[in-house]
């Protein structure tokens, strides 16, 4: 990706009438009067600004994530490198002071959101301190890839929820009060059913699909669990985030009667 796609993002006052006045200075060079005018208009209301803490103290603590991300090794969005981002987002708001402005949290926590969506950031401190930006490849004409990556960010901090990370961990060591399974005796081995398949050649008890009401209360035959939460568990750890509906609600299970445990191969909800 070339320099020149790298845009200001935050900037302190300086650097931001710094920048304005050598834009000015272009377009007055080029005769561009509609442009000329708007960089104008912004240039004076920069100049204006009374107080420039909010501005210098926004640039510096963005700066912060931004070093600390670099220095943590997150350089890129990765989604596996989200539970470092979030560290970083974390210890950067801890090691501000307390007499900070709002805005210098609210640059922290914009500059870590657009990151994890995949935005590219750099810090640059001559001759005014600057956090420059790269749009996301895709962020412009691909919406689903956008979209995506959008849900799973959200999806991933919901996992990371103390409630919602202590059932994915209850769900996937405890024992039910059946057979003492957990989560992973509901998932069938790829590898296995891949055999099943190829040695099906188009029979249809590879796979025998039913459907099963997920109500709460009501003990997994072949496991123990419960049944509400072996669809919560699979709707949690699904790629978009979980948020629960208003109005009444049927939660169903599908389950594959032609492997063992009757493992869970899609879930489905009716509400009103």
């Amino acid at each position: 990706m070339s320099d020149d796609l790298w845009r200001p993002f935050i900037e302190t006052k300086a650097a931001r009438i710094a920048r304005l006045e050598a834009e000015r200075a272009e377009l007055n060079e080029q005769g561009s009067g509609r442009a000329l005018a708007a960089v104008a208009e912004e240039l004076a209301r920069t100049a204006k600004l009374a107080d420039e803490v909010h501005l210098d103290a926004a640039c510096d603590a963005a700066t912060q994530f931004v070093q600390a991300a670099g220095a943590m090794g997150v350089t890129d969005s990765d989604a596996s490198r989200a539970d470092e981002t979030e560290l970083t987002r974390r210890r950067v708001l801890a090691s501000l002071p307390t007499t900070a402005p709002l805005s210098a949290r609210a640059a922290v926590h914009l500059t870590a959101d657009l990151f994890a969506l995949g935005w590219r950031f750099r810090a640059v401190g001559a001759p005014h301190p600057q956090v420059l930006a790269v749009r996301p490849a895709g962020s412009g004409g691909d919406r689903r890839t956008s979209v995506r990556r959008q849900l799973l960010v959200l999806q991933r901090a919901q996992l990371r929820e103390p409630a919602v990370a202590g059932f994915v961990r209850k769900m996937e060591r405890a024992a039910g009060a059946g057979s003492g399974g957990n989560i992973f005796d509901l998932m069938r081995d790829g590898a296995d059913l891949s055999r099943a398949l190829d040695a099906a050649e188009g029979q249809e008890d590879a796979i025998r699909p039913y459907l099963q009401v997920a109500q709460a209360g009501v003990k997994c035959e072949h496991t123990g669990l419960d049944l509400w939460d072996i669809w919560r568990y699979f709707r949690l750890t699904w790629v978009t985030p979980h948020r629960a509906t208003p109005g009444r609600e049927m939660m169903l299970l599908v389950r594959d009667a032609a492997a063992p445990n009757h493992p869970i191969i899609g879930i489905a909800a009716l509400s009103s």
